[in-house]
């Protein structure tokens, strides 16, 4: 569920459009993210999908596979999306075609306690940079019951805190192209990121392996009651905090990934508004979504701020909507994020697979080698070879 403040944006919006466009009836309908999916699933299936959805974007090549919604390309005025970042688009566009217009998103980040820092003997300006120092920086950040470092690692969300650190080490989970996909979690960069991700739990002992029963609120909670000293969590984690314990003001801070072997990256995507194919007025839905770019500060950028969450237009990355000091390097992370592996079993293999097997990880259930061989045989199996 939104905040109240994006449903009465959201209606001002509709309010506005209907008025432009007499005879034109929006019906908005809420559906709980969890329940997304399944949702609009059961909606096509029995032909009363709506016109418009928000989407998670990662799961869109299921949909094209399907053939369940539109190239919107022939609705969209010349040059519109250039006011988009080049890496909000990465999946929603494939050459010429054009499967939905981002919506709000976040970025995936680092946040440390600065406070703690000080206590520790560290510069409290200075997060970790690269791996050597997140390991060196937790390791002196250990003590007296606190861990030097947490992350979410229950339900649906390991893959998310898990990914970047495979991107780091240069590593996919598949590369793909018009042909089909090949799995490439059996290569020495995927198993640097395992060996990574195991040894942070169990060799340099700096997280907690209570973590598998951690989701990003848990996280938190344990960020601000200083069970941990850095947290890798969502941009959104930013407003709890400062809701929960404003008492912490000026003593964290949001900032860059530490870089692995291949560099520094973050994962983050705007969601998508994508159209279905049963929809009967596709132009008129995508005016719609267009609409929600007018005005400045637009729709969308104010839906962002009521959400503390990203608008993936080159304005709102420019501008000071978010430009606290201390969110500043999660907004910049938005220039070279990535969105989850675009193909269309991915979703299949983080629930069945992947995420069991990350939590098998931490629970010591299985090892580096017996993990990175059951993702291996299941994407091989998904992908039919």
């Amino acid at each position: 569920m939104w905040v109240p403040e994006v449903y009465q944006i959201l209606d001002e919006a509709i309010a506005a459009f209907e008025a432009q466009h007499p005879g034109v009836t929006i019906t908005r309908t809420e559906v709980t993210w969890g329940d997304l999916r399944s949702q609009l699933m059961i909606s096509l299936a029995t032909g009363t999908a709506p016109d418009i959805v928000i989407y998670a974007t990662p799961w869109i090549p299921e949909l094209v596979n399907m053939h369940a919604i539109v190239d919107i390309s022939p609705y969209l005025p010349s040059g519109f999306l250039e006011i988009f970042l080049p890496s909000a688009l990465k999946v929603l566009q494939q050459g010429d075609v054009v499967w939905g217009l981002p919506w709000e998103g976040s970025t995936w980040g680092f946040f440390y306690r600065k406070d703690l820092f000080s206590e520790a003997g560290l510069d409290p300006e200075r997060p970790p940079s690269n791996w050597a120092e997140l390991v060196e920086f937790a390791s002196r950040l250990t003590q007296n019951g606190r861990y030097g470092l947490g992350f979410p690692a229950a339900g649906w969300e390991p893959d998310d805190y898990f990914l970047p650190f495979l991107w780091q080490a240069g590593g996919e989970v598949a590369v793909c192209d018009p042909t089909g996909c090949k799995a490439t979690l059996d290569t020495n960069e995927a198993r640097t990121a395992v060996q990574f991700y195991y040894d942070l739990i169990h060799t340099y002992k700096v997280v907690p392996p209570t973590v598998v029963g951690w989701d990003w609120e848990s996280t938190v909670k344990a960020f601000v009651a200083g069970d941990i000293a850095m947290m890798y969590n969502g941009l959104w984690a930013a407003g709890t905090i400062d809701s929960i314990a404003p008492e912490l003001q000026g003593k964290w801070s949001g900032a860059l990934n530490p870089s692995g072997p291949a560099g520094c990256v973050h994962l983050g995507y705007p969601n998508a508004l994508i159209v279905t194919s049963q929809s009967l007025h596709p132009a008129l839905a995508v005016e719609f979504i267009i609409s929600l770019h007018q005005g400045d500060p637009s729709y969308l950028d104010r839906i962002c701020l009521a959400l503390n969450s990203l608008n993936w237009t080159r304005k709102f990355a420019e501008t000071a909507y978010l430009d606290a000091p201390q969110l500043r390097p999660l907004v910049d992370a938005m220039h070279f994020s990535r969105s989850r592996p675009a193909f269309p079993q991915y979703e299949t293999f983080r629930q069945t697979t992947f995420n069991p097997g990350l939590q098998a990880l931490i629970l010591k259930k299985l090892d580096v080698g017996q993990a990175v061989e059951q993702w291996q045989t299941m994407l091989d199996r998904l992908f039919g070879q």
